[in-house]
């Protein structure tokens, strides 16, 4: 949309440098150039004592998500022991019969669960 009576705007945007880069007015920092990000990752990092806090904790969250992305409790009995730990049983009215069926059940479609919460979801209705 023009604007006449703003010629200087009209006229710096036509005027524009593509390499020049604009500051940010409330820190006076240009942007970030997201092309050179650099995340640590266990496959990207090898030497882990020159990380920042910040990158540090990066890099351990990405190690647990990995950890739990690997994780099948189908065929790996600790894997079972961990996911099932997750559950709260101490207030449950199941007999043992009926939560050994639930605990199938919760194995057999543990895929469902979110790999960082291992929780579906919940509906406050």
């Amino acid at each position: 949309m023009r604007k006449p009576d703003d010629f200087e705007n009209e006229l710096n945007q036509l005027i524009q440098d593509i390499h020049f880069h604009k500051f940010d007015t409330v820190t006076g920092r240009p942007p970030p150039d997201y092309s050179k990000l650099w995340f640590p990752t266990p496959e990207t990092c090898t030497d882990l004592s020159g990380l920042s806090p910040l990158q540090r904790e990066i890099y351990d969250q990405i190690l647990q998500l990995q950890r739990c992305e690997k994780m099948n409790p189908k065929t790996n009995l600790q894997d079972r022991q961990e996911f099932l730990k997750k559950f709260a049983w101490e207030t449950c009215v199941l007999s043992a019969d009926e939560k050994l069926k639930l605990e199938e059940l919760l194995v057999e479609y543990h895929d469902v669960f979110a790999k960082h919460r291992f929780d579906v979801g919940i509906t406050q209705n």
